[in-house]
């Protein structure tokens, strides 16, 4: 197992549960009246799936990595999706022949950890008009909609690059 977990870290991922199935519950509000019911139910629930947690001692910090750079991956990775759908939009509705072009390359993924290399190949296919399809020996089979689209991973690109910013440094 990675590095053991420490107080503050298992606290900032309970608040991090929270936080996460408070948005998923869809209330905009606070809880009143018969709604206090479900709030009981989620802290129960987050509460126990801490503990087993921790009982599994599954908790640590490459499994739940709490990174404060993830606080700007993640609006750079919504910004890049958004161009990316207007993009494909674009040679959707382009009447040049040779707007779709399906590429297929093979791309570095030079994160240190596979946790990172998950990360990445997750990002590549969140992305529209690319879709990672396999992740082996430190490379990602992507299939791209275009071949411009592929090019701008030649590399890894800036993506890989934000990614590798990610990792952590581990023992």
């Amino acid at each position: 197992m990675g590095k053991k977990h420490s107080t503050l870290h298992s606290v900032l991922l309970c608040v991090l549960l929270c936080i996460v199935w408070y948005v998923w519950s869809g209330k905009t509000g606070f809880f009143t009246g018969k709604e206090r019911l479900i709030l009981y139910f989620g802290l129960g629930s987050v509460a126990l799936t801490w503990w087993v947690s921790k009982r599994l001692d599954v908790i640590d910090e490459e499994g739940q990595p709490l990174n404060p750079k993830l606080f700007f991956y993640i609006p750079w990775l919504i910004k890049e999706i958004i161009v990316a759908n207007i993009d494909v939009i674009g040679r959707i509705l382009s009447t040049k022949k040779d707007a779709i072009q399906p590429t297929w390359i093979k791309v570095p993924a030079k994160q240190r950890t596979r946790f990172g290399q998950v990360v990445f190949a997750n990002s590549i296919t969140l992305t529209p008009g690319t879709v990672s399809v396999e992740l082996d020996d430190g490379t990602i089979l992507v299939n791209a909609v275009s071949k411009e689209g592929a090019e701008s991973l030649i590399g890894g690109g800036d993506m890989g690059a934000r990614v590798c910013s990610l990792e952590k440094d581990h023992d």
